[in-house]
């Protein structure tokens, strides 16, 4: 499906909002020292 989409000349659009705040740099920053709090 997701090919036929591309090849087809009109790609699929898939909504990014709500992942958006999941994969922002801040929060993997902030996540990433949570971790590294425990570890030392």
């Amino acid at each position: 499906m997701l090919a036929a989409a591309k090849l087809s000349g009109s790609p699929l659009r898939f909504d990014r909002t709500d992942i958006q705040r999941e994969l922002s740099y801040i929060n993997l920053v902030q996540d990433y020292l949570k971790i590294f709090d425990k570890v030392c």
